[in-house]
């Protein structure tokens, strides 16, 4: 009798274990763009040239730079983290979004092919000042 209770408070702990680490792989999948450290989104970038790297940190509640200028045709490298709690970075016209989970950086690539103003966003909520965080990116 004793060893049957052994046996299914054994399995009981080893099926936690197994159902928290599919809970964790799914949450993972589902909430970062980048599970495995890999870049966010790369859209239509260059393999070859120049490429403009700019380093972008989130923070309650804004962000470390609010505008950025391009030039057209330019190839960009936004590298991207958090600096306190969970936040996102998300350019809806280029169709990038990318989860800044404050321990691996985001990289996110693309030529600036059209000239524009394009907003860019935290879409992650961090708290009551979240609508707040938004910038801008130029392409002249």
């Amino acid at each position: 009798m004793k060893s049957e209770n052994i046996l299914k408070a054994v399995l009981a702990i080893v099926a936690i274990v197994v159902v928290g680490f599919g809970i964790a792989k799914i949450t993972d999948s589902v909430f970062s763009d980048n599970p495995a450290g890999q870049p966010a989104k790369t859209i239509n970038a260059a393999q070859d040239g120049p490429v403009r790297e700019i380093y972008i940190t989130a923070s309650q509640w804004k962000f470390s730079e609010n505008e950025i200028r391009v030039k057209k045709g330019e190839r960009v490298r936004i590298i991207a983290e958090s600096a306190d709690v969970p936040h996102g970075f998300a350019i809806d016209e280029l169709g990038v979004s990318a989860y800044l989970d404050g321990v691996r950086k985001q990289v996110i690539e693309f030529v600036a092919e059209r000239p524009g103003t394009y907003v860019f966003y935290c879409n992650v909520p961090c708290g009551s000042g979240h609508s707040n965080m938004k910038g801008k990116i130029i392409v002249a």
